[in-house]
């Protein structure tokens, strides 16, 4: 191979390997002074666009929250529709979340403590994403 040829795949190389990083990064979510840590359960997913948002619904001292989440980890709509998660939100703005993609909450006691009914949990009560 001559010497442009080899940097083409350098570079390749190296994209190919910062892609791989950057799904990484998703599930390494740090937890900000005026951050907390609650529970939201993976509501639905828009189809459009490249990147289409995900969507979380979860409550915050008694009231109930909806709202996007970004974009996640290629394929985890398919399998995590209806499913619990732990999440980031900002005291002063708890409208915007970062979901903790690869942090799944299966126990029914903390799902309870988090505001989610029964009904809820056992994905008896449709959501309405948009009311």
């Amino acid at each position: 191979m001559n010497k442009k040829t080899d940097k083409i795949v350098a570079c390749l190389l190296v994209i190919i390997v910062l892609m791989f990083v950057k799904e990484k990064d998703y599930c390494k979510v740090e937890v900000g002074e005026k951050e907390k840590v609650t529970i939201g359960k993976y509501v639905a997913r828009e189809r459009w666009g490249k990147h289409p948002p995900n969507y979380f619904s979860y409550y915050i001292n008694g009231t109930k929250y909806r709202a996007n989440g970004g974009t996640g980890p290629q394929g985890f709509y398919y399998s995590n529709l209806n499913k619990f998660f732990k999440i980031v939100y900002s005291e002063d703005q708890p409208e915007g979340v970062r979901p903790m993609y690869y942090e799944e909450v299966t126990d029914t006691a903390e799902l309870l403590k988090a505001g989610f009914s029964m009904n809820e949990i056992l994905n008896k009560q449709e959501i309405d994403l948009f009311p």
